[in-house]
């Protein structure tokens, strides 16, 4: 029996074998995933770790099949849109200057540290731009997990934090934007000169704006039409076409599909309703976001990490300078903060770990071959090294 993909996909895919697949990478997910939080460290890394084991560099288990591809794409959307629906419009825009001045200089530092480190070590300009991009995004979701067990969450440092963090994730989802656009440009052999690159820019960076000014006017009363409906999951329902459709006009337009999906999370975080279909929407999240790390994990491979072969060895020294440029220059973005009394030196190491949208900027760039799987290790041990090194340091300035 066998799985009919169309399109231009010539072979077909057993349901025995896309079955298996599907049952190991969920089995990888939760159980690395669980043992990750067990001994404290990101979920996300353990599902990359999940990913590398069952891969085909590992155990040899799975290749990733067009339909758990498809999946994973899915999975990649309702991370977007998660991550809209849980951004705070209104905390950023009271963050202030000081969260602003943090943020600036939070995304430009690192984009030229990035930026310049790949072109010294001799990569294209894509891949340049592509390793820079991924430098300048924050991950939010360690950074806040760790102020609160500080309980620095509500200071003045981890309010800075909190917008700072949210702007660098709004400007460097917008920057994935433009260049996945630019990658599918490239591997069309479209010519893109400066008019369309500002063209480019304009779109990713209009589209969010229209659409949350265009849904406002027509999601609540759509909302107020839904809730009156009778059948089971038309919330959550209304959400998934929302997140859906608002994707599939970005890349008629031209954009990402992530554009679309984060812009359709940022309607419905201004809704009633937002906690609501934040929490219908995760059993469906739980379910499909795990299948892109993990098998972006299984695409890794981790022959080239091993410490005591040699041929490694200008690798991981590459992932180490790496490193230290992603912490650097995030860390210095603190002393942008002004203020008597505030500890710049947490404000700046809480927005030095990174994490799913960094990881996004490596699936892209390995996915689409402008990054080579030595530079894709690269990206994956700077996650690994920040989200495992800055947390012991916040802990420790923060006593100070």
């Amino acid at each position: 029996m066998s799985l009919c993909l169309g399109g231009d996909i010539s072979s077909s895919l057993t349901v025995e074998t896309f079955l298996f697949h599907l049952t190991i990478v969920l089995i990888a997910a939760k159980f690395l995933g669980d043992l990750s939080k067990r001994i404290g460290i990101p979920v996300v890394v353990g599902e990359l770790i999940g990913g590398a084991i069952i891969g085909s560099y590992g155990l040899g288990w799975l290749t990733v099949d067009p339909i758990l591809h498809l999946l994973a794409q899915l999975g990649l959307i309702l991370l977007l849109f998660e991550i809209g629906l849980e951004t705070d419009l209104k905390q950023l825009i009271q963050s202030g200057p000081k969260a602003l001045a943090v943020s600036v200089v939070g995304i430009l530092l690192p984009f030229a540290g990035g930026y310049f480190f790949a072109d010294y070590m001799g990569l294209s300009q894509m891949a340049a731009l592509l390793i820079g991009g991924a430098f300048s995004a924050t991950s939010i979701g360690i950074t806040l997990r760790v102020l609160g067990e500080l309980e620095k969450s509500k200071s003045e440092e981890g309010q800075i934090v909190l917008g700072a963090a949210l702007i660098d994730d709004v400007v460097s989802l917008l920057i994935l934007g433009v260049l996945t656009t630019l990658i599918s440009s490239q591997a069309g052999n479209q010519q893109m000169d400066s008019a369309t690159l500002w063209q480019t820019f304009g779109l990713s960076l209009a589209f969010p704006i229209v659409a949350f000014v265009l849904g406002n006017l027509f999601t609540k009363p759509l909302l107020l039409w839904v809730e009156n409906m009778r059948i089971r999951g038309a919330l959550l329902s209304f959400a998934l076409i929302m997140v859906f459709g608002f994707s599939w006009f970005a890349v008629i337009l031209g954009s990402s599909p992530i554009i679309g999906a984060f812009a359709a999370g940022l309607i419905l975080s201004q809704t009633h309703q937002s906690h609501v279909i934040e929490d219908r929407l995760k059993p469906v999240a739980d379910l499909l976001t795990p299948i892109f790390f993990v098998t972006t994990g299984a695409v890794l491979n981790i022959h080239l990490l091993n410490p005591f072969n040699a041929d490694n060895h200008v690798l991981l020294l590459m992932a180490l300078m790496a490193s230290g440029i992603a912490i650097l220059t995030k860390y210095m973005s603190g002393f942008m903060a002004w203020g008597k009394g505030l500890n710049r030196n947490l404000i700046g190491l809480s927005m030095a770990p990174r994490g799913e949208v960094m990881l996004i900027f490596a699936q892209l760039g390995m996915s689409s071959a402008v990054l080579n799987e030595q530079w894709f290790a690269v990206l994956i041990l700077v996650i690994v090294i920040t989200a495992l090194l800055t947390p012991p340091l916040m802990a420790k300035v923060a006593k100070h």
